[in-house]
């Protein structure tokens, strides 16, 4: 008997362009200024970015929603009593500041934030009219122009320059994500991969991406037209893996900090994962993160190949999310390219729980056990996997993977 998808799909992956007017004192805990930054029930809400005064970006306290903490989200930005801040909208703006893209505020006594120019004032509503990431279609280097690319971002609220956090490739009739590009490292200037100074007005009057390419992928999730469409092309013993969402560029790992966490809902920015969840990705994402702790690492990350399961004549049918279409595939293999200075390593994640180790070694012989910085992927044993994960040169991913950019390195392991 077919299995049963396990669809997750929570009201967190839903986008609307309304903002919530929100009174700043439901957020008092404890006397501390809160704003949730990922909270289920004002999900609706686009927030601010939170700055200290000395332009750096607050950090994000993480919290079990069945804590006893009073905070009733997962991600928070918790000011103190007396701080001054500064909250950020740019390039969009304050929705209730007439024109603002920026505001000082100062955290009260009350747990409410209250302005600092002229006479200061309660801040009723902490929301933007608009996200406070935003992302623009615009070329990206190494995506074909068959494909559509973006920039995405924030303006700092004190130089008024553009950030660009990162870049994105992905085919809108195929509905397939070739690549993202990002940054990090301690090193990296306020997680921009851009070395040019942008102006504030950098996302002002582009194209935006088209928000249908997000709905029909959520669409092609739904449970009952998914089961469907699989039991009139697989064999009836053949049992469909659970699915849920995952993200490319994923909040938990590669974004340096998550009050980013509007990247995580751009509408190129999801795929099928098998089984809720893979370990062995959660390895080499972590180890990624490790790796950025005292290195400046350009990240590229994309999908390649698509899952196939047994049809009704016994032969490989490949999976869709909308299989009439043959739109949103179901990834194979999940690539990442890291590059540090001039080293530079490819490295292939098994989305697909068929994938065998002969399936693997067509992209490269693994050479994940000559990695230093693969740990946790080590400690795991999957570095003696290949049917889950490889690893080789740059050169070498690139010849088999065409989705990978081009990229001026040199390719060392």
């Amino acid at each position: 008997m077919m299995g049963i998808l396990n669809f997750i799909f929570s009201a967190t992956f839903v986008t609307t362009a309304l903002s919530a007017t929100v009174p700043s004192s439901s957020f008092n805990a404890g006397g501390r200024c809160v704003l949730p930054v990922k909270s289920n029930k004002h999900w609706k809400t686009f927030w601010p970015l939170v700055f200290r005064a000395t332009g750096t970006l607050y950090p994000v306290k993480e919290t079990e929603i069945n804590s006893s903490e009073e905070l009733d989200s997962e991600l928070d930005v918790v000011v103190t009593k007396g701080e001054e801040v500064i909250i950020s909208c740019g390039p969009n703006y304050i929705a209730s500041e007439y024109r603002s893209t920026s505001l000082n505020v100062k955290c009260g006594e009350d747990g409410s934030f209250y302005t600092l120019k002229g006479d200061a004032k309660e801040l009723k509503e902490l929301s933007c009219d608009l996200r406070s990431v935003e992302e623009v279609i615009v070329p990206v280097d190494g995506c074909p122009t068959t494909a559509t690319s973006g920039k995405f971002g924030y303006v700092h609220p004190i130089d008024k320059t553009t950030r660009i956090i990162g870049e994105s490739c992905y085919l809108e009739n195929e509905g397939r994500t070739l690549f993202a590009h990002i940054r990090l490292g301690q090193d990296a200037s306020e997680d921009s991969i851009s070395n040019e100074k942008l102006n504030d007005k950098y996302f002002i009057g582009k194209q935006f991406p088209n928000s249908r390419y997000k709905l029909d992928f959520m669409k092609g999730f739904r449970i009952d037209e998914f089961k469907n469409k699989m039991k009139l092309l697989l064999d009836n013993d053949v049992k469909i893996p659970h699915y849920s969402l995952g993200n490319f560029v994923d909040i938990e790992h590669l974004i340096s900090n998550k009050q980013f966490f509007a990247v995580k809902k751009l509408v190129w920015n999801y795929f099928p994962v098998f089984d809720n969840q893979i370990p062995y990705l959660d390895a080499v994402r972590k180890d990624i993160v490790e790796l950025s702790r005292s290195n400046e690492i350009d990240v590229y990350v994309g999908s390649y190949g698509i899952m196939e399961l047994e049809g009704k004549s016994g032969e490989k049918v490949s999976i869709y999310l909308d299989p009439i279409g043959n739109k949103y595939p179901v990834p194979k293999y999940i690539w990442f390219i890291i590059k540090s200075g001039k080293n530079t390593i490819g490295i292939a994640v098994a989305n697909d729980p068929n994938t065998t180790v002969s399936d693997s070694l067509k992209i490269c012989s693994s050479q994940c056990n000559k990695v230093s910085w693969l740990s946790n992927v080590k400690t795991a044993g999957y570095s003696n996997q290949a049917n889950k994960i490889v690893c080789c040169g740059y050169n070498t991913m690139k010849n088999i993977i065409p989705e990978i950019p081009d990229i001026a390195l040199t390719s060392k392991i």
